[in-house]
């Protein structure tokens, strides 16, 4: 099946202890929750406090060139502030405790 929509992933950056960032083959600190918009939409989850572990990001990853919003309550894609993304291109934002991502298509 085709990848269609926007992946959005959350992980923590930082504060890994030495043996740990010798191991990591990325900058990511532990998974916490994924999410798959199948098209235009928000997620349903949050970003989390900070921690010991590091600070939230999000990764994003769309099917189709669009926008994301990133913010607390209801982001809104549609209208600035928003970020270009661009099909299969990988794009890391930190994220605040409650943020959310919106993704619509262009």
């Amino acid at each position: 099946m085709a990848f269609t929509g926007c992946d959005v992933v959350v992980s923590r950056v930082g504060n890994a202890s030495e043996n740990q960032l010798r191991s990591l083959v990325s900058i990511f600190n532990g998974l916490i929750w994924s999410e798959n918009l199948a098209s235009d939409g928000r997620t349903t989850k949050v970003a989390p406090d900070p921690s010991d572990n590091g600070s939230p990001v999000f990764h994003i990853v769309a099917s189709a060139n669009g926008y994301v919003a990133i913010g607390p309550g209801s982001p809104n894609a549609n209208s600035n502030p928003r970020i270009r993304v661009y099909a299969d291109v990988a794009l890391d934002i930190f994220a605040k405790p409650g943020d959310k991502v919106h993704y619509v298509a262009v």
